[in-house]
């Protein structure tokens, strides 16, 4: 089970987490890579280093890049 929702700071987003990417115009998240998903490999304190799944390597991104976050819930 998963729980989508938008995150209100950075400690909302976890290693593992997979997150929606959005482009802003600035550094960070290119054009192409605006409205994939990727999966969160580090948190950092003002960065998230992302795995983007259309892509092969990963991208740091500003944490007001992110429009969305799936988390995996367990079921109990």
């Amino acid at each position: 089970m998963t729980k989508e929702f938008q995150p209100e700071k950075i400690s909302d987003i976890e290693v593992g987490d997979i997150v929606l990417l959005q482009w802003d115009g600035y550094e960070g998240v290119p054009k192409y890579l605006s409205n994939t998903w990727a999966e969160v490999v580090e948190v950092k304190r003002t960065r998230v280093v992302v795995k983007p799944t259309t892509i092969v390597g990963t991208q740091s991104v500003r944490f007001q890049q992110i429009a969305k976050v799936c988390k995996q819930v367990e079921k109990q």
